[in-house]
C-alpha cells in the first residue's frame, strides 16, 4: 500500500519532529537508565519466543501498568488461544516496510491476531498492542491515550496513520538519532517514539518529575 502525504500525516510527521526535538533524547536516556521506568526489561526480560505467548510476556507488559486477568492468563498461557496467529506475523519486518493490507489487514495473521486477543474478556485496546509490541517490537506499535492524543493518530486507524507517517525516511532518522548512549542493543524506531512520547506527554508522577528535572514545562494539577 503506497503512503501518500495527506495534512493528516504531514500534521503526524509535525507532531513526531516535535517530540524528537523537545529534550526526546533525555527522555529517553532517562527511561532506560532510571529503575524508575521499565526501561529495556519490556523488550528483555526473560523468554520471548516469536511463536508463543510466554507467562515473561506477561510480566514485561504489566512493567508498562497493566495486568492481565485469570481469563487472559488461562487463555494466552493455558489453551493458548493466540499462538497459531502469532506465529504467522513476520518477525522482523518494520512496519513502514508492510504493505498494509497484506501484512496488517482485518484478513492478515496480524489482524486476525488482533481481533482474537480482543475476543479475550479483559484484553482492549492498550492491553493488546503492548502485548503485540514486546512479540514484534519493529511492526506493531503500543496503542494508548497518551501517544494517540500527543501524535493526533485518532482511535481508529492509529497504526495505518503511523505506518504512513514513519515512510519519510528523514522522520525514522530523527527517531532513532534518540538512541545513541544507551546500553544494549538499540530499541526498536516503534519504541523509540513510544518511550519518548510518553515521556513528554504523560501525567504519572515519574514522568513529570523527569520533565522538570530536564526543564520541560510542567502543567498544574
Amino acid at each position: 500500500m503506497a503512503s501518500q502525504a495527506t495534512p493528516a500525516t504531514s500534521a503526524i510527521r509535525d507532531s513526531i519532529v516535535r517530540v524528537v526535538e523537545d529534550r526526546g533524547a533525555g527522555l529517553v536516556a532517562h527511561y532506560y537508565s532510571d529503575p524508575q521506568f521499565a526501561g529495556a526489561l519490556f523488550d528483555d526480560f526473560g523468554e520471548n519466543p516469536t511463536d508463543r505467548f510466554t507467562a515473561d510476556d506477561l510480566m514485561a507488559v504489566s512493567l508498562l501498568d497493566v495486568r492481565f486477568g485469570p481469563e487472559a492468563v488461562r487463555a494466552l498461557l493455558v489453551v493458548h488461544v493466540a499462538d497459531d496467529l502469532l506465529a504467522d506475523v513476520a518477525t522482523s519486518l518494520p512496519l513502514w516496510e508492510a504493505d498494509y493490507d497484506t501484512v496488517l489487514g482485518k484478513g492478515s495473521s496480524a489482524g486476525r491476531l488482533w481481533a482474537r486477543l480482543r475476543d479475550i474478556r479483559g484484553i482492549g485496546r492498550t492491553r493488546a498492542s503492548k502485548l503485540l509490541a514486546r512479540k514484534r517490537p519493529a511492526l506493531l506499535p503500543i496503542l494508548d491515550s497518551v501517544v494517540g492524543d500527543a501524535l493526533g493518530l485518532g482511535a481508529v486507524g492509529s497504526c495505518l496513520a503511523l505506518h504512513d507517517a514513519l515512510a519519510d525516511g528523514q522522520i525514522r532518522t530523527a527517531i532513532d538519532g534518540m538512541s545513541p548512549g544507551l546500553d544494549g542493543p538499540a530499541p526498536s524506531t516503534l519504541r523509540l517514539l513510544d518511550v519518548a512520547t510518553w515521556m513528554r506527554f504523560s501525567e504519572s508522577k515519574n514522568a513529570r518529575s523527569v520533565r522538570q528535572t530536564l526543564g520541560l514545562p510542567v502543567a498544574h494539577r
